[in-house]
């Protein structure tokens, strides 16, 4: 499954959305067999950045919100504040300001509690924007 992922990971670094597409459902298939969540969220919040690339934000949202209910049921905070930050982009994109703000307050939060500095930044950095 893992190299799946990656194969899905070159082909979008090369353009190839396709292909990338293909590979990363085919992960996520693999990942749900061998009852790998995280590997099933971690997939589907890289599937939701490639629409993301794509301008196809309503299908990226619909991936993020699938990660995200991914990573609160297997607890894993680093991860669903990654993928609340992303989801924010969406609602920035769609004018929806209010609910932007509303999931980066929730992910700086989780940062601040894991001490992820890095994660803590940037997310900083997107309240600025806003």
């Amino acid at each position: 499954a893992d190299g799946y992922a990656n194969l899905a990971n070159l082909y979008q670094m090369e353009g190839k959305h396709v292909e990338s597409v293909d590979y990363y459902l085919e992960a996520i298939r693999m990942f749900e067999e061998i009852g790998l969540q995280n590997g099933v969220g971690t997939t589907l919040f890289n599937l939701a950045n490639l629409y993301h690339q794509r301008e196809e934000d309503s299908t990226a949202f619909g991936y993020f919100n699938q990660a995200e209910q991914i990573f609160r049921a297997e607890k894993d905070s680093a991860s669903l504040a990654r993928s609340l930050s992303s989801k924010s982009v969406s609602h920035f994109i769609w004018i929806e300001y209010e609910q932007a703000e509303i999931l980066l307050d929730v992910a700086l939060i989780i940062a601040l509690n894991i001490g992820d500095a890095q994660a803590h930044m940037h997310i900083r950095y997107k309240l600025g924007t806003l």
